[in-house]
């Protein structure tokens, strides 16, 4: 754990997002934005699927990669600045507006996911239309933008109350305080495994809110990178490995 806060310093001091030693591997930092489990479940411990991720990288290629949670406006500014030179775990072309792949380098996809409209099988919400969502409450992510909820708005006021986290979605619907919650299936997933009889009483929309995958995202000039991590994603080794690792966090896995 110290060796890896110095290098973390190091790649921190730099700025640039990468560092090499006398000797040693290449270190790369692996930037992940979503501080929720399964992607980060202990950021001190080093626990979740994004550290788990890095560590397999690491053992089967000729690079360190190293986890490091930035926040999504910190990640932003990196980017505008031009001093990305890292990767990026579990992003998607249309958050980082490059639905045409052009303006970053991206990886086979990880996982597919979903965001889930939950509520309690008590009182089952179902999506139909953006009208579906008027006299509702509903629970998200403090500066989570959602289209189908602003849809929503040109019909009618949304009762919306915002929240820190994923898992804090989840308690208030669990425990009546919204009636409606948006949630990722892979972190409803992780929270189920952990508590099953705790969120039985859960109701998912037969329509989701969003379906997307989840992908590895490199700067351009990291095309060597890029080619490197691809066909690592490719390999029997690495594809035996990865499904057992999603498999630990009761992931889907997508062949």
């Amino acid at each position: 754990m110290f060796n890896r806060l110095i290098i973390w310093l190091c790649v921190f001091i730099v700025g640039t997002g990468s560092v090499a030693f006398a000797e040693e591997k290449p270190v790369v930092s692996a930037y992940a934005y979503h501080l929720k489990p399964p992607f980060i479940i202990d950021p001190l411990q080093e626990s979740g699927l994004c550290y788990d991720y890095s560590r397999l990288l690491s053992e089967l290629s000729d690079v360190e990669f190293f986890t490091l949670f930035i926040p999504r406006k910190r990640l932003n500014r990196l980017l505008s600045d031009g001093g990305f030179d890292g990767i990026v775990l579990g992003a998607n072309p249309l958050w980082f507006k490059d639905a045409d792949k052009k303006k970053y380098l991206w990886s086979d996809p990880l996982i597919k996911d979903r965001d889930e409209f939950i509520s309690l099988k008590s009182s089952k919400f179902d999506y139909v239309d953006p009208k579906s969502l008027l006299r509702h409450s509903l629970a998200g992510v403090r500066g989570f933008y959602y289209g189908k909820v602003e849809k929503a708005k040109a019909y009618g006021p949304i009762k919306r109350f915002d929240t820190i986290g994923e898992k804090e979605v989840l308690d208030m619907v669990v425990k009546g305080r919204a009636d409606i919650g948006i949630i990722s299936r892979s972190t409803l997933n992780y929270m189920r495994s952990l508590k099953p009889s705790e969120y039985e009483v859960l109701y998912l929309s037969r329509v989701p809110h969003e379906e997307y995958s989840r992908y590895v995202m490199l700067p351009n000039k990291r095309q060597k990178l890029h080619t490197k991590i691809v066909a690592l994603m490719r390999s029997p080794e690495y594809q035996a490995r990865w499904k057992k690792l999603v498999a630990k966090y009761n992931l889907k896995y997508e062949d």
